[in-house]
C-alpha cells in the first residue's frame, strides 16, 4: 500500500488520466468512431469523386490494364444471290388471258400484260397499241360493252431479234359467233371503213387469215388473225410468202398459242 500510495501524487494521476484519455480515444477511432474536431483546426475537405477518365489514369498509373469490353459479333450474312430471287411481275388484270400468252421463244423472254379494253378508248393522238376509236368499233360489232372486254399482249424485247408479237383481246359472254368475224367487220387498228382482203393460211393444222385493210391494203400493215373460244388473237409480223409460207417466227409465235 505504502508503494502504490508513493506512486499516486496527483501530477502523475494527471499524466495517467491523460494517457487513458488518448487511449480511448484511439480506440474510439479504430472501432470507426468519428475523429474527434480540433477547435480551430481546419476541416478536412472531402475526397473527390473522379471522373470515368481519371479512374482510367490511375488504374494505369498503378500497373493495371483496362478491362477490354468484348461486344457479340453479328453473325454473318450470306448474299443470296440475284439469280435466285424471282424478278418481279407485273400484276395481271386477266390472269386466264395473260396465261394463254407464251413466256419465251427462241430462248427470248416476252414480256406478258393483261389489261382492262376501257382505258383504250379514252382517246389519244397515237394509235400505240390500240387506237382511240377501236374499242367501240370491236365493241359495236361484238355485241358486248368495253367493259366486258380485256387485252393482252406479249411482246418481246427491242433488239432481241425476234420479228412478231401478239395482242389477245377476250370478250366476255360473247354469243359463239367468230371473233376473227367480229374483228373483219370492225375493221384494222386505224381504219373503220372498206372491205378488207383476206387470205385463208394454216400454220401447221391451225387456221389463220391473213387481212389487209381500206384504202392501201399495204401487206406492211396487214395482221394475222386467229382465236380460241372468245379470244382473238391478232398477231403482227412479216407478211406471207406468195406461196402462202408464214415467217418462221410468226409460225412460233402461233403455234404456242392454245
Amino acid at each position: 500500500m505504502a508503494r502504490f500510495r508513493a506512486v499516486t501524487t496527483p501530477r502523475l494521476l494527471a499524466i495517467a488520466t491523460l494517457v487513458l484519455a488518448s487511449m480511448l480515444a484511439a480506440c474510439s477511432i479504430t472501432r470507426g468512431s468519428a475523429v474527434p474536431t480540433v477547435p480551430g483546426a481546419a476541416a478536412a475537405s472531402p475526397t473527390p469523386t473522379l471522373n470515368p477518365n481519371q479512374l482510367e489514369e490511375l488504374r494505369r498509373s498503378m500497373g493495371a490494364t483496362p478491362t477490354p469490353v468484348v461486344r457479340p459479333t453479328p453473325p454473318a450474312v450470306t448474299p443470296t444471290p440475284s439469280s435466285t430471287i424471282p424478278a418481279p411481275g407485273p400484276t395481271q388484270y386477266d390472269p386466264a388471258l395473260a396465261a394463254m400468252l407464251p413466256r419465251t421463244l427462241r430462248g427470248i423472254p416476252l414480256s406478258i400484260f393483261s389489261v382492262p379494253m376501257a382505258p383504250f378508248a379514252g382517246g389519244g393522238d397515237m394509235c400505240i397499241v390500240l387506237c382511240a376509236d377501236e374499242p367501240g368499233r370491236l365493241a359495236k360489232a361484238s355485241g358486248r360493252s368495253i367493259d366486258d372486254m380485256s387485252v393482252g399482249l406479249a411482246i418481246p424485247p427491242d433488239g432481241s431479234g425476234f420479228a412478231a408479237g401478239v395482242i389477245a383481246i377476250r370478250f366476255r359472254g360473247i354469243d359463239g359467233r367468230s371473233v376473227v368475224g367480229v374483228r373483219l367487220g370492225a375493221g384494222s387498228h386505224s381504219t373503220n371503213s372498206g372491205p378488207p382482203q383476206t387470205r385463208d393460211l394454216h400454220v401447221g393444222s391451225r387456221p389463220v387469215v391473213w387481212a389487209t385493210w381500206f384504202p392501201f391494203y399495204e401487206e406492211r400493215q396487214g395482221e394475222y388473225l386467229t382465236s380460241t373460244g372468245d379470244v382473238l388473237f391478232i398477231v403482227q409480223g412479216l407478211p406471207p410468202g406468195e406461196d402462202g409460207t408464214v415467217p418462221g417466227d410468226v409460225a412460233l409465235l402461233i403455234e404456242a398459242l392454245p
